[in-house]
């Protein structure tokens, strides 16, 4: 949902929490101006490129904020193909919907739920 505050909620979330945001609107312009990468495989080598850069920060231990949406594909695969990308998290994490307040009202509910070790 273009304009719902998505990269606004994730960009001042990274920049309070001292984290990297991974966007795939960036991943995506990244491979714009490869002839290699055509209109077919542009969106899955994006994904891909994301769920790497995801992956390794998490296995370092770090936090990380994602500024994607669609998470789980048409058939129920996960991004990039990789099935537990869309299976349940055992995790504490936060879902948050931009589309149904503003940005900064989302941003400092996940603040207050980030301080106080809340998820939902």
């Amino acid at each position: 949902m273009p304009g719902a505050g998505k990269s606004t909620l994730a960009e001042g979330l990274a920049r309070e929490l001292r984290a990297p945001v991974f966007s795939m609107e960036w991943q995506l312009g990244t491979l714009t101006p490869f002839r290699n990468v055509t209109n077919e495989n542009q969106t899955p080598v994006a994904e891909m490129m994301l769920v790497g850069a995801l992956a390794r920060q998490l296995q370092l231990g770090l936090d990380v904020v994602t500024d994607a949406t669609g998470h789980e594909v048409e058939g129920g695969t996960g991004i990039g193909g990789l099935p537990q990308a869309s299976e349940a998290w055992s995790e504490p994490h936060l879902i948050m919907d931009s589309a149904t307040q503003d940005a900064g009202t989302t941003l400092k509910r996940v603040l207050d739920a980030v301080a106080t070790g809340r998820s939902s």
